[in-house]
């Protein structure tokens, strides 16, 4: 993927702005649902480095599968500041040729007796069914001029984003 043009213009928020490909360099993640604690963490870590990053004038957007109600509710009570952005129905993960784990890890995660016991008190805790265990998360940078100069695939579901990494590497794609 890497070295060709992003395959789309821009990513619509659940509030805010736009994110325009082609303007400033970009770092987009993926992430799982929203439920679960690997979405979580991977936010929290780009939190950290969303104040340096537009100061150096590079954007940042999160993309998740969860559902734009829940991602509407999740942005305020948990102070996201970064873009988040809902694929619903897997378009953008598609686009951006993200795989799917063979391993079997996220149905594992998704089967924690927490889970399945919130799922049977009828708390509906833990991650959203809808969305499929097996979604993988990955990492972009794409540049000012709308190439993608890095892309990561994760490795598993617990994968993470490589906030250092990414950093150094969109503050190169300036």
């Amino acid at each position: 993927m890497t070295g060709r043009p992003v395959p789309i213009s821009q990513l619509q928020p659940v509030s805010g702005l736009p994110v325009v490909f082609g303007r400033r360099p970009t770092v987009v993640v993926f992430v799982r649902d929203l439920h679960g604690t690997s979405a979580r963490v991977a936010i929290a870590r780009l939190g950290k480095a969303r104040q340096a990053l537009d100061a150096a004038g590079v954007d940042m957007a999160i993309v998740t599968r969860t559902d734009l109600e829940y991602a509407r509710d999740y942005v305020p009570r948990h102070h996201v500041l970064i873009p988040l952005m809902t694929d619903e129905d897997g378009r953008l993960r598609a686009l951006f040729e993200i795989g799917r784990d063979k391993t079997g890890a996220g149905t594992l995660l998704a089967l924690r007796p927490a889970t399945v016991r919130a799922w049977a008190d009828g708390l509906n805790l833990g991650r959203d069914l809808v969305v499929p265990n097996g979604d993988l998360g990955g990492e972009f940078v794409i540049d000012a001029q709308g190439t993608i100069v890095y892309a990561r695939a994760f490795a598993g579901a617990l994968d993470l984003p490589d906030v250092a990494g990414l950093s150094e590497r969109a503050l190169s794609a300036r």
